[in-house]
């Protein structure tokens, strides 16, 4: 039955496409689809071609997911001329490291799964980028990433007072995973909140996302989250001061505060009594990681380490190496575990070479968003922007902690928001900014707007009548 709706679906890739084409009302739609499905669990259309099931890698097979073919739909819409794709020297950087490593993979096979991953992924960001060519469409790119955070709210509060799941994990295969999609994306949400843009769509989905971390209690996240909501508050009031922007942040502290009474005993209780083996298996694996790029500076292979830290026992080297007393979690690690640290990871199978690539990589989105988003003002892509940033720098935080890069749905939204973060800055101009220069300068010399009448409001990023994404 699944290959036959899979078949249907692909058969539908090509008038899809035709009808994004011919009606310009189908493409936000399609925009808004490609923010929302990596939020919800869609496996049931999915495919996946010589599975391996069993190994605990990153990738366990050749996957073709529905957001796969609906890309594909939107890029045979799209025009034939091109723009120039942005991060492209950072992006074969990694891809080539990744490539060669294949050649020192113990297992070939898995090391192809991880690179096939790595181009459906290249894909999607080629895909976004080149179809957000307007404000129209980064727009409903950005409220289908809304309705996902919000439809993981209503999830996690199903799990926890109906199913009594103790940490929520809404459509994500673990806590931690939401953990690290909402760090990524709450950030830009939350900056156009204050920013008075979107409405109630985009507030909803702040306080959902607030209150599915704390309910997840996934420690690395709870953390995380608060130092972004007091960065992206404290940037957002430095760009402009408004009283929206007092009352929202009121609002939410005594909200937090609220929140943080109620869960406070729970929330202290998991820091506090945490299973001690958790960190120090973490910190055995890291060691385990440190011998496997001692051993091999170019790198075991791509999705190798969890064959690799079996096969050549590893784990156990850097347990006896630390004197470390047995766990019961070992022998589940033992046989197929991971290293819980994207970094180690990328560095015991990619090598040196790798994690160079793998670092300009993480580092070009990041300082675009951070520069164009301080240096855009009177216009809510600034905010956007410095929003895109800090959820970046969370994921890359909680990169420290998880390997939650490879997952398949947060890979999905890293390149969403890398290629939005190229978008805001390409369409930057000449459309809003113009406008909003326009009416600035009207307002400084009193003679009205441009067809001489009296602007309204004022032009800062706070005020409505600041240029907004779609409008």
């Amino acid at each position: 039955m699944k290959w036959l709706i899979f078949a249907g679906a692909l058969l539908l890739v090509y008038p899809a496409s035709i009808l994004l084409r011919r009606n310009a009302r189908a493409r936000p739609i399609a925009c808004f689809l490609i923010g929302l499905f990596p939020f919800v669990d869609l496996g049931f259309f999915d495919i996946n071609f010589l599975v391996h099931a069993q190994y605990r890698g990153d990738a366990r097979g050749f996957e073709v997911t529905l957001l796969d073919l609906l890309l594909l739909a939107v890029f045979l819409s799209q025009p034939r001329r091109r723009l120039a794709s942005p991060f492209l020297a950072a992006r074969c950087a990694y891809f080539l490291a990744a490539l060669v490593s294949v050649a020192a993979a113990a297992e070939p096979l898995f090391a192809w799964f991880s690179v096939w991953s790595l181009v459906r992924m290249y894909f999607a960001f080629e895909v976004v980028y080149q179809a957000c060519r307007s404000n129209r469409l980064v727009a409903a790119l950005l409220a289908g990433l809304a309705v996902g955070v919000t439809c993981q709210f209503g999830l996690a509060l199903a799990q926890r007072y109906l199913l009594g799941i103790h940490q929520t994990r809404g459509f994500f295969a673990h806590q931690n995973s939401l953990g690290s999609a909402l760090i990524l994306v709450t950030p830009p949400l939350f900056a156009l909140v204050l920013a008075r843009w979107g409405g109630w769509l985009y507030r909803i989905a702040v306080i959902g996302a607030a209150a599915s971390i704390v309910m997840s209690l996934s420690r690395g996240a709870l953390a995380i989250f608060a130092f972004q909501s007091a960065a992206m508050a404290l940037l957002s009031l430095m760009r402009s001061r408004t009283s929206w922007k007092v009352a929202v942040l009121s609002i939410g502290l005594l909200g937090s505060g609220a929140i943080g009474l109620k869960a406070a005993d729970t929330i202290v209780d998991r820091f506090t009594h945490a299973p001690p083996g958790s960190g120090e298996t973490r910190s055995v694996m890291n060691a385990a990681s440190s011998a496997m790029l001692s051993d091999h500076p170019l790198g075991i292979g791509i999705n190798q380490y969890s064959l690799v830290v079996t096969r050549d026992a590893y784990f156990e080297r850097a347990s006896t190496a630390r004197e470390r007393p047995r766990h019961p979690l070992d022998e589940k690690l033992l046989y197929g575990g991971i290293v819980h640290n994207i970094y180690w990871l990328t560095a015991a199978e990619l090598g040196y070479p790798g994690i160079l690539a793998f670092g300009w990589l993480l580092l070009s989105p990041l300082c675009m968003a951070n520069w164009h988003g301080w240096h855009t003002r009177n216009d809510v892509r600034g905010d956007l922007l410095l929003g895109m940033g800090i959820g970046l720098f969370g994921l890359y935080l909680h990169g420290i902690l998880e390997w939650t890069f490879r997952q398949t749905q947060i890979a999905y939204l890293f390149w969403i928001a890398t290629a939005t973060t190229a978008s805001l800055v390409r369409v930057r101009a000449p459309g809003p900014l113009v406008a909003t220069r326009l009416r600035r300068d009207a307002a400084r010399s009193g003679t009205g707007g441009p067809n001489g009448s009296r602007p309204s409001g004022r032009t800062d990023s706070g005020s409505r009548s600041a240029p907004a994404l779609g409008r």
